[in-house]
C-alpha cells in the first residue's frame, strides 16, 4: 500500500498554536491504517525568534512520528511581506499561515497528490479513505461549505458579481490537491496572491480566491469529511442527512471552523473530541493548566452575569464593573497565549 501524504501548516514553529496542529495530527495518525508522511509548513523568520520553543515543538512532532511510525518532514516557505499586513474591514478568520499551502506544488515536486488539512480539524475516520478517492482530472477534491451560506450579504455583494457560485462553494479546510495538474497550470501561488491583493473585499481571502479559480475544477466529497462543528457552526439538517449525532461523530472529519474554538470557550459536547486527542499529544501534559484557566473564566463569567442581573433589578452599579473586570481578566488568561503581538492565529 502506498504512503498517505498529508500537509499541515503550523506557520510558526515557536508558538503555542503547534499544540493544535499536534492534536489534528494525532487524530489522523491514531485512526489511519496506512503509513503516513507528514509535511509541516512554516516560516523561518518567525520560528527563529524563539529557538528554544521551536526546538521543543520540533522534538514533540518527532515524538509523534516515532510513536505512530510516521515520517515527519519540515518545509520552510517565504511569504511576501504584504500578506502579514492584511487588515480589512470584513476579513473573517484569516491567518497568513493558510497561504503556505499555495506553495505545496512547488515544494513537493516529486509527489502527485497530497491531503491538506487545517489545524482546527479532528479526524474520526481513517484518512486513507479520503486518500483513495480518485479525483481524476480535477485540480482539487473538497467538501461543500454549508456553514457560510447563511451570510447572504457576502453572496449578493461580493461573490455573485465575481462569478462565485454558492451552490458549489467549497471549504478549503480539507483539500486533496492534484499536484501534477496544479503544476502544469502555473496558477499557484501567484494567481491566488494576485486575487487576494486586488480583491480586498474577499471575506474569506484565499478560500474565496480558490473558489473563484477552481469551483468548476473540483470533485466534491461527502461533507462528513469536512463537517463543521462548534458554536453556531453545526449544520443540524446536514447531520440528519448524514446520519450523524452529537454523541457519535465516528467516520467524520470534524472542523471547528467558527470563531469559537474548544481551547477558547466551551461550545458543546463535541469539544470533548478535541480534548481527547490533545491529551494524546506530547503537549497534553499541559491540559490541566488550560482547564484551570478556562474554569476561572467560566466562574468569573457567571459572576458577571449574576451581577448584571442584580444591577438591572436595582442593585449597585459598581458590582457590575467589578464582575466585568474579573471576567475579562480571566478570559484573557484562557486564551493560552494564542494572541501574539506579531500576528493572530485562527
Amino acid at each position: 500500500m502506498d504512503t498517505v501524504h498529508i500537509v499541515l501548516s503550523p506557520w510558526d514553529l515557536s508558538d503555542d498554536y503547534n499544540r493544535h496542529a499536534g492534536t489534528t495530527l494525532v487524530s489522523i495518525l491514531d485512526n489511519c491504517s496506512r503509513h503516513v508522511a507528514v509535511h509541516l509548513l512554516y516560516e523561518e523568520k518567525f520560528s527563529v525568534l524563539n529557538p528554544d520553543n521551536t526546538a521543543a515543538n520540533i522534538r514533540k512532532y518527532y515524538e509523534l512520528g516515532q510513536k505512530y511510525g510516521a515520517e515527519i518532514l519540515f518545509h520552510s516557505v517565504v511569504l511576501p511581506e504584504w500578506v502579514n499586513d492584511i487588515t480589512r474591514e470584513n476579513l473573517q478568520q484569516f491567518t497568513p499561515g493558510a497561504l503556505l499551502r499555495l506553495y505545496i506544488p512547488e515544494i513537493l515536486p516529486n509527489l502527485d497528490k497530497i491531503i491538506y488539512l487545517d489545524c482546527d480539524m479532528i479526524a474520526k475516520t481513517d484518512i486513507s479513505i479520503v486518500w483513495d478517492i480518485p479525483i481524476g482530472v480535477h485540480s482539487l477534491g473538497a467538501c461543500l461549505d454549508t456553514a457560510r451560506k447563511s451570510n447572504v450579504k457576502y453572496y449578493d455583494d461580493i461573490h455573485r458579481p465575481l462569478g462565485i457560485n454558492w451552490k458549489i462553494y467549497f471549504n478549503s479546510g480539507l483539500l486533496v490537491m492534484n499536484l501534477n495538474k496544479l503544476r502544469s497550470g502555473h496558477l499557484l501561488p501567484s494567481k491566488i496572491m494576485e486575487l487576494i491583493y486586488y480583491h480586498p473585499e474577499f471575506p474569506y481571502a484565499d478560500q474565496d480566491a480558490l473558489n473563484m479559480l477552481f469551483q468548476r475544477d473540483t470533485l466534491f466529497f461527502s461533507q462528513r469529511y469536512n463537517f463543521p462543528v462548534g458554536k453556531r457552526m453545526t449544520d443540524y439538517r446536514l447531520m440528519r442527512e448524514l446520519g450523524i449525532s452529537e454523541s457519535n461523530y465516528e467516520d467524520c472529519i470534524l472542523h471547528f471552523n467558527g470563531k469559537v474554538k474548544p481551547w477558547k470557550a466551551y461550545s458543546g459536547i463535541v469539544d470533548e473530541e478535541y480534548w481527547k486527542y490533545f491529551s494524546m499529544t506530547p503537549w497534553g501534559n499541559e491540559k490541566k493548566k488550560y482547564e484551570e484557566a478556562y474554569n476561572a473564566a467560566q466562574n468569573a463569567k457567571r459572576g458577571f452575569v449574576n451581577n448584571a442581573i442584580d444591577m438591572i433589578m436595582g442593585t449597585r452599579m459598581n458590582h457590575l464593573f467589578r464582575a466585568s473586570a474579573s471576567y475579562f481578566g480571566a478570559l484573557k488568561r484562557t486564551l493560552f497565549s494564542e494572541t501574539k503581538n506579531k500576528k493572530t492565529k485562527v
